[in-house]
């Protein structure tokens, strides 16, 4: 069985593939333990958290979320306060490679934040926590179409500082059992996904509370299919996360 993230950015792609076969949704932790436990043939994780078990993950050059630039649902906000030397960002379990990016954005911005981690995902709670927050998924999208303070896109800084198209999950099967009839049906299945953009809509708008024409905007950014693009954004990631050689 394969598992899909359950954020609104891969609700097209899910639509589609239950229509082809069974499937399963998590967040990406969730997926990242069944995958490895057996539980599901393949899931969809984090790009972090592929890396960090790439010795046990088989990479399926197939679906994954990216974005060109703009990415609307990885948002580094505050509660009023602009970029500074002494910034404090709330951070959630679940931005494991959203977080690696603000890092690097930041530490070009010549900032070093002070990090707290949170249980927390809403962006009301994390702002309680700390003046700034790294806010991602859903919620991102909620506080977008909000009044509150943004202070950057973080995939769109990826583009401007780095040039590359920010990649943040991949769909992953243990190295011992790779199902290539699902790899398949999972290739199949987002190539259909384009057919479930307005649904998609619809159900983000009612099961989510996120507005319509936010969600019209965000799936023309959010993009599906494997290239070169994104193997060149997986290298740099891969590279960043070797200690040894910064």
């Amino acid at each position: 069985m394969i598992s899909l993230i359950d954020f609104t950015h891969s609700f097209p792609l899910i639509e589609a593939l239950s229509s082809q076969t069974k499937m399963s949704r998590g967040s990406p932790g969730e997926n990242l333990i069944g995958v490895l436990d057996g539980k599901y043939s393949m899931a969809m994780v984090s790009l972090v958290s592929y890396l960090e078990n790439k010795d046990d993950l088989y990479l399926v050059k197939g679906a994954n979320i990216h974005t060109k630039a703009q990415t609307l649902s990885t948002l580094l906000v505050s509660r009023e306060k602009d970029l500074n030397n002494q910034m404090g960002i709330a951070v959630t379990a679940h931005t494991r490679t959203t977080e690696l990016y603000m890092d690097l954005v930041l530490s070009r911005m010549g900032i070093s934040p002070k990090k707290i981690y949170s249980k927390s995902t809403e962006a009301s709670e994390l702002l309680e926590e700390a003046e700034y927050a790294l806010v991602i998924g859903d919620e991102a999208l909620r506080y977008f179409q909000g009044n509150g303070k943004i202070i950057l896109d973080i995939g769109y800084e990826v583009s401007h500082f780095f040039k590359l198209e920010p990649l943040y999950a991949v769909t992953v099967a243990r190295k011992d059992s790779v199902d290539m009839e699902e790899a398949r049906i999972l290739e199949e299945s987002l190539k259909l996904s384009g057919n479930f953009i307005l649904e998609s809509i619809e159900k983000g708008s009612v099961e989510r509370g996120i507005s319509r024409d936010i969600l019209e905007y965000y799936y023309k950014l959010i993009s599906y299919g494997y290239s070169m693009q994104q193997d060149r954004t997986l290298d740099f990631v891969r590279y960043m996360l070797e200690p040894i050689k910064h």
